[in-house]
């Protein structure tokens, strides 16, 4: 049987304005190796993401920033479209079958 779940819906006002980068404060150098591009097995670079990822995800992913903004219209997955639509429903269905398996 699996463990309850709890979700946490805040309004607007109580919502993060920022995420909180956890390798800005890693104080072992060296900084973890960049993950390595799976056709060249080179290091992979930012440009390398544009086809699979939105410019300012990119950015977040490379950023040394402690603090990142939250881009404003994230807020829900409905609001981003795209690939966080995709996701929402994987997650919508998988919740769905973790109900049915509770109810057995």
């Amino acid at each position: 049987m699996s463990s309850p779940k709890t979700r946490f819906l805040l309004d607007e006002e109580n919502a993060p304005r920022s995420y909180y980068n956890l390798l800005a404060d890693l104080r072992t150098p060296p900084p973890p190796p960049p993950p390595l591009h799976p056709g060249t097995m080179k290091p992979i670079c930012p440009d390398d993401l544009v086809p699979l990822f939105p410019k300012a995800l990119i950015q977040q992913e490379v950023s040394t920033e402690r603090d990142i903004e939250i881009p404003e219209g994230s807020g829900s997955a409905a609001e981003q479209g795209g690939l966080a639509e995709e996701g929402k429903a994987a997650r919508d269905v998988e919740y769905e079958r973790e109900k049915e398996a509770g109810d057995d």
